[in-house]
C-alpha cells in the first residue's frame, strides 16, 4: 500500500530552518525540565523538617525591627526550616515578608514554612488571666500550669 500526503510547498522545515526550529525546542525543553526541578526543590523545602509529627515545642523571639531576613535566619539556627531563602521568598511571595509581629511564639518541627509565616504573621497568642481574690501564689501558679499558660515556677517553694 502506498499513501501520499499533500503537504503544501514551504510548510515543511528543511535544511538550516529545521535545524534551528530543533534546537529552539531543545533549548525551550531544558528551560521547562530546568523550572520544574526547581518547582520540586522549593515544595521540597517548604514541608517541615520532621515528618514524624514531632511537635516539641521550641520557643522563639521575633523582637521589635526584626526583618524577614534575620527572622529566617533565627528560624533556621534552631533547625525550624530547611532553607532561609525558600523562607524569604515563599514570605515575599505571599506579601508577608513586612507582616511579621514581634512576640514570643511556640513552634515545632512538625511545622512547614506556610504554617509557620501564618503564625509568626498573625501575631502571638495573647491570654488575658483574671486573678480571683484570696488564692494563694501556688494557686495561680497551678491553674496556670494546668491551663498550659506558663510553666510551673513555684513547686516546692515555700512562699510566705
Amino acid at each position: 500500500m502506498n499513501f501520499s500526503i499533500f503537504v503544501p510547498k514551504g510548510h515543511l522545515p528543511q535544511g538550516d530552518n529545521f535545524q534551528l526550529n530543533k534546537k529552539m525546542l531543545v533549548i525551550f525543553g531544558g528551560v521547562i525540565l530546568f523550572f520544574v526541578i526547581v518547582n520540586i526543590v522549593f515544595i521540597q523545602l517548604l514541608k517541615s523538617i520532621s515528618t514524624t509529627g514531632n511537635v516539641k515545642q521550641i520557643d522563639f523571639k521575633i523582637e521589635q525591627g526584626m526583618g524577614s531576613g534575620e527572622i529566617a535566619g533565627e528560624l533556621y539556627s534552631k533547625n525550624l526550616i530547611k532553607s532561609e531563602w525558600v523562607f524569604k521568598i515563599f514570605s515575599f511571595l505571599n506579601g508577608k515578608s513586612f507582616r511579621f509581629k514581634p512576640g514570643a511564639y511556640k513552634l515545632n518541627f512538625s511545622q512547614s514554612i506556610p504554617e509557620i509565616v501564618d503564625i509568626l504573621t498573625a501575631g502571638p497568642k495573647i491570654v488575658s488571666v483574671t486573678v480571683i481574690p484570696g488564692i494563694t501564689l501556688n494557686e495561680i501558679d497551678d491553674k496556670m500550669a494546668d491551663l498550659k499558660i506558663l510553666k510551673t515556677f513555684y513547686k516546692g517553694f515555700k512562699i510566705s
